[in-house]
């Protein structure tokens, strides 16, 4: 490939919580399988979610405001309630605030090949995932149509896991496999196949250092001829 796209795209942990950074489209101008490692890497595409920012303007904006984005805990969460009763060790009531995504139930299953039963099974991050980065395709001014079957590495920088551990009282409860979907560990190889990219595929769980071992491993992964 004269031009080889590369998908890192660090999530930091529950969406929730730790909503995704940025997911970035990158480019080479290096023949594939050049070693050279101090050729020139583009980033043509980004994207982005974040509390009280839908995209990276809004998202901007707030950084150059100093906003905090930090809000109630919303009701439709399920936890406000029992977290409001709880108390720390020194006594005091833990904070009823937090950073949330917006809109994480609004998902269209359809655009990528999911039914609506697979898609209420999946982790918030997964959904998050597939449909920011769908928007950093379209930003790098290509269709996930033209980038399928071809070697498009996704890289996913993950750490909580707490998707995985609802996903698993809830089967213990009602004895039904979940299915795909419901462990981080997936993210990225779902990204990879629902958008059919035939490049490398990993999910790295760093705890902190997530999202930059992601980029690292994508950066690295260029030069090399990987993707």
């Amino acid at each position: 490939l004269g031009e080889s796209p590369v998908c890192p795209v660090p999530t930091a942990a529950a969406a929730t919580r730790h909503p995704p950074s940025v997911r970035a489209f990158a480019r080479s101008a290096m023949p594939t399988g050049a070693t050279a490692p101090n050729e020139g890497i583009a980033i043509v595409g980004i994207a982005g979610e974040f509390p009280d920012a839908p995209d990276l303007s809004r998202f901007w904006q707030h950084l150059r405001e100093g906003r905090d984005c930090l809000i109630r805990i919303p009701d439709d969460r399920g936890f406000a309630s029992s977290l409001g009763r709880q108390r720390s060790r020194s006594g005091k009531p833990i904070s009823d605030k937090g950073g949330f995504i917006a809109d994480v139930d609004l998902f269209d299953p359809a655009l990528f090949r999911m039914s609506q039963a697979e898609a209420d099974k999946a982790d918030p991050q997964l959904r998050v995932l597939l449909r920011t980065a769908w928007r950093a395709v379209e930003d790098a001014a290509y269709t996930p149509q033209a980038l399928a079957a071809s070697r498009v590495g996704v890289f996913v920088g993950t750490m909580n896991d707490d998707f995985t551990r609802i996903a698993a009282e809830l089967q213990m409860r009602s004895a039904d496999f979940l299915g795909p979907g419901s462990v981080s560990s997936e993210l990225s190889n779902r990204l990879s196949f629902l958008m059919d990219f035939c490049g490398p595929s990993v999910t790295v769980s760093t705890a902190c250092s997530a999202s930059l071992t992601a980029l690292h491993l994508a950066r690295r992964s260029i030069p090399a001829g990987d993707c």
